[in-house]
């Protein structure tokens, strides 16, 4: 607040260069879903969520030159970010747990999809080594409204779920038995040499979405029967229909 016009011309300039840096990134993937999801995921692993609160970090220009920031700061740098590469984009305002929140529309094909940069971003944060999850990439209206409530009257409706991360990779599941294979070649491709975390994310697209026990038992039985290693730690969750499983060998 109290900068000069020189330090905040200065600052507007490096904030427009940071987000063409980001857009130019973008820009050499394939497909405008695949273009988002890197914008989505640099965000996620350069900026901090800012625990304190502090409502003065809560911009653009905090989330993109000094790498700390709340939700509004990232889905301020998602837009500026996106605008760059001509893909229609808003900030969508409601509240999350209820909390104030802001999150995005995109339109891809003509259809709006939500985008939560921030409820995608863990706490405690692993920085430029996080692994981004997806759960809040690409979704629908019934979906995001797992979690997060909005003026539905002053949106577009989104009414299909794209989660192309999920359906154009792969990386889904229709029964029990699908999930097992998933989680199989998952654990049969993890490298348990490293102190590195590994984390598979799958769409289950059945009417019988398993418990987190289920899940923990189709993991456990897989890392019996594929590794003679003696602790293993693990991590199960389940939000929005996606199966997020990560392993960490101590």
């Amino acid at each position: 607040a109290n900068a000069s016009p020189e330090t905040l011309k200065a600052r507007q300039t490096a904030l427009l260069a940071e987000a063409s840096r980001i857009a130019a990134q973008a820009s050499q993937a394939d497909t405008p879903w695949q273009q988002l999801q890197i914008i989505h995921d640099q965000l996620i692993q350069n900026i901090l969520y800012d625990t304190t609160l502090d409502q003065t970090t809560n911009n653009a220009a905090s989330a993109l030159l000094d790498h700390l920031t709340l939700c509004q700061g990232y889905a301020q740098s998602f837009q500026l970010i996106t605008q760059q590469l001509g893909i229609p984009v808003i900030l969508i305002t409601g509240s999350s747990e209820g909390v104030d929140h802001a999150w995005n529309l995109v339109w891809l094909d003509g259809q709006p999809y939500h985008i939560d940069v921030t409820h995608d971003d863990p706490v405690p944060d692993g920085g430029a080594n996080d692994q981004p999850t997806h759960i809040n990439f690409l979704r629908s209206d019934a979906m995001m409204r797992q979690t997060h409530t909005w003026k539905a009257a002053d949106y577009p409706q989104a009414s299909s779920d794209g989660a192309h991360y999920y359906r154009l990779q792969d990386l889904t599941a229709a029964t029990l038995d699908e999930l097992d294979a998933q989680i199989a070649h998952f654990v049969g491709r993890t490298d348990f040499t490293d102190s590195q975390s590994d984390l598979l994310e799958i769409l289950y697209l059945g009417d019988d979405l398993p418990d987190k026990s289920t899940v923990e038992e189709l993991l456990i039985n897989q890392l019996r029967d594929q590794t003679r290693l003696q602790t293993i730690t693990y991590r199960a969750a389940i939000d929005k229909s996606i199966i997020s499983l990560e392993v960490l060998t101590e």
